[in-house]
């Protein structure tokens, strides 16, 4: 704001209640509705009724089941949105440069991969790669935000016996930021897209409208 920023998107913003906020969008799996409860005893921030607050309710993987939809408000409005690894990036790094391709995702079909992640709900990367056709031979997972060692990947790279490395996109790039890999090391990296299915023009709509307002 300092700098002359008129427009703020915050992440995990919606329990900062002293803040201003003109849109506030939910974003909710549509296959772990609850989140097993709220924390500690599960992964919700909010009790399911806090719902009713949000302008916009994003649901991923499918519609809103009707325990859910009794609690949105009438006015909010509710989109439905599929992820899907569209393509790979095949990225080379060696002592002296980094160089990168990028492969069609149906171009995994029947690839055999050594797949590994350290995000906070691994086997939704696996269901993905799956759903492709690709024959995972080795599956590996860290905690949620792990931050890998350069001794970690050399073991990956033992582990994979020189086969094909799959993680995710929030993996590399904490991966890419390691300053020395010690060598040679070949990573592909599967790029995610998310395709609004339901709502994608009233939801455009609503963020135009914000956007406007800050002009």
């Amino acid at each position: 704001v300092a700098r002359g920023a008129e427009l703020l998107v915050l992440d995990d913003g919606f329990q900062q209640r002293s803040l201003h906020s003109d849109l506030e969008i939910v974003v909710v799996d549509a296959h772990h509705v609850t989140c097993g409860g709220v924390i500690p005893v599960g992964e919700g921030r909010e009790g399911l009724a806090s719902i009713a607050r949000a302008d916009v309710v994003w649901m991923n993987r499918g519609a809103a089941p009707p325990a859910l939809m009794k609690v949105v408000s009438r006015s909010s409005l509710v989109v439905e949105a599929e992820s899907r690894i569209s393509q790979v990036r095949n990225i080379s790094f060696s002592k002296r440069e980094k160089t990168e391709t990028s492969t069609l995702a149906y171009e995994l079909t029947g690839r055999r991969v050594w797949a590994f992640c350290g995000i906070a709900h691994p086997g939704r990367f696996l269901e993905q790669l799956l759903s492709l056709g690709v024959r995972v031979r080795g599956w590996k997972v860290w905690g949620d935000h792990h931050q890998f060692t350069v001794s970690e990947l050399h073991d990956l790279r033992k582990w994979s016996r020189g086969g094909m490395l799959v993680t995710t996109e929030k993996d590399a790039a904490r991966i890419e930021g390691l300053v020395n890999l010690g060598g040679d090391f070949d990573l592909s990296v599967a790029v995610v897209k998310t395709t609004l299915v339901k709502g994608g023009e009233e939801l455009r709509e609503l963020l135009d409208g914000l956007a406007e307002g800050v002009e």
